[in-house]
């Protein structure tokens, strides 16, 4: 023991020494090393400004087009055209064949059982495959308190008022504006064009989109891109008010609905027992919440980040210019926003709520059903294994309604992609266009099996706030937008065709 004492009693008095004759060095040169590392990390975030070549320069489109487009889009929000109900589909399809009957007469049409379109505009014989963009007539019922009537097509403010301005009729009135314009200039493009509109994306797009693109495949049609609904122009983008960006969704979250079911003893409401159906229920659903997902950051993710770091203001432009490294810091300061988290884990929320009917009797059961939307990386069997593990302890039965796994991630460094990148960028100016994961579900996933290059992308400049409306109250469209959007879809098939 002497010997050991005296060994680390001579490592002491070494050190002791060292530190006496070359501290001050050492606390120099690690100081100089940490500061020429935060100087570097500072240096990256300047650098990457240069994805950000200043505010977009929209040249605003003629008011005469803007005027013809908003008054065709208010006439077709007034079809409350909800998913499933046929006569006002029907009606919606008669006034888009009287609205623009070069489109009606002069292109294939198809219709669906359902009230799906597909309609070829039939180019040159030039051996390129085609292109296909899509829209859906559809719209989710209107719920809550509105300025205007949800299906009264108001303007006002500068706005088209009404469900289906932002998802998505706003979509399909500009791309046959579009197609009629160039109709009658007796345009002829170089490849087939299709316009594919389903009747049921709110529910699935299971016998609108799916059934479209099962034709299409029966026809041998392989296309070369397919562009739909999904991200836009945001003005005010990443939280700066001063900061424009294209997002261009490349793929899409999967979606599972789990029911929740608990069972208890019936009997009267004035003796209960410790626990009740309802209470179990409540217990399942508070852990779901105070449990979620864990945060994790996809490829998909880190590039939409590193890419949109020019955007944003210095901090949490520091944060993404140097990723990964400081991933844990994004994860921490970038995921606040609901929609921000979206891009971090899968979600779940509580979507319906079942159990009682009369207020004096206990329920001899209690569900709930969950919305699940998968991040890549996550499945179905992991988010139902995942739920069962959180609830077992409460005798939760918990049952897979229906679901979907994640999309695939369409090509971006496909020459699709540079080409929307062009057209984006000779339109609205200096934005960065930037791929993305799309929180949401589309028609364009149908797609994927005759298609590598499926893009979720509007060409209307909103803000985050408008296009939060989107399902909800007071959903709407500023009219300045539109004839600017169907400039660029102009742009794009002259451009592709």
């Amino acid at each position: 023991m002497t010997t050991i004492r005296d060994f680390l009693a001579g490592v002491r008095i070494a050190l002791g020494n060292f530190w006496y004759d070359y501290g001050a060095w050492f606390y120099w040169i690690v100081g100089a090393a940490v500061v020429l590392f935060l100087g570097m990390l500072t240096l990256r975030a300047f650098r990457c400004r240069t994805y950000y070549a200043g505010r977009y320069k929209l040249e605003k489109a003629n008011d005469e087009k803007d005027e013809r487009i908003a008054g065709h889009l208010s006439a077709a929000v007034r079809f409350p055209t909800v998913t499933g109900e046929q006569k006002p589909l029907r009606e919606l399809t008669e006034y888009l064949k009287k609205t623009y009957p070069l489109v009606f007469s002069r292109m294939k049409m198809d219709t669906l059982e359902g009230g799906s379109l597909l309609l070829c505009w039939q180019g040159e014989k030039s051996g390129r495959l085609p292109i296909l963009f899509a829209g859906h007539l559809d719209v989710v019922p209107a719920t809550g308190q509105w300025t205007h009537p949800p299906f009264s097509g108001e303007r006002a403010d500068g706005c088209v008022w009404g469900r289906g301005t932002i998802d998505c009729k706003h979509v399909v009135i500009t791309l046959l504006e579009t197609a009629e314009r160039l109709l009658a200039e007796g345009y002829l493009p170089k490849r087939d064009i299709y316009f594919a509109f389903g009747h049921d994306e709110e529910t699935g797009g299971d016998e609108g989109a799916a059934a479209l693109a099962d034709l299409l495949a029966l026809r041998g049609v392989k296309l070369e891109m397919v562009l739909d609904e999904g991200g836009a122009i945001v003005n005010g983008y990443a939280g700066n008010r001063s900061a424009a960006a294209a997002l261009v969704g490349v793929t899409e979250k999967g979606m599972c609905n789990l029911k929740l079911t608990v069972s208890g003893t019936p009997g009267h409401a004035s003796a209960p027992g410790r626990h009740t159906a309802a209470g179990l229920l409540s217990e399942a659903v508070c852990r779901l919440e105070s449990t979620p997902f864990r945060k994790r950051t996809s490829p998909l993710t880190r590039r939409t980040l590193k890419q949109s770091a020019g955007c944003m203001y210095f901090f949490h432009r520091l944060l993404c210019a140097n990723l990964p490294l400081t991933e844990p810091l994004c994860k921490a300061f970038l995921a606040k926003r609901p929609q921000d988290e979206a891009l971090f884990r899968t979600t779940m929320a509580v979507t319906v709520l079942q159990s009682g009917h009369t207020p004096n009797v206990l329920p001899d059961e209690a569900s709930a059903i969950v919305n699940i939307r998968l991040l890549h990386g996550d499945t179905i069997a992991d988010a139902q294994r995942y739920v069962e593990d959180l609830t077992a302890d409460l005798s939760c039965k918990v049952e897979l309604i229906n679901g979907v796994e994640p999309s695939g991630i369409a090509d971006y460094e496909h020459e699709a992609f540079d080409m929307l990148r062009k057209t984006v960028q000779e339109r609205f100016g200096a934005v960065p266009v930037i791929p993305n994961l799309f929180a949401g579900r589309t028609d364009g996933r149908r797609y994927e099996m005759i298609c590598d290059a499926v893009f979720r992308f509007m060409p209307f400049v909103l803000s985050p706030q408008q296009l939060s409306r989107m399902h909800g109250e007071d959903e709407r469209i500023p009219e300045e937008c539109l004839g600017a959007a169907s400039e660029f879809y102009e742009a794009l098939i002259r451009r592709f065709c």
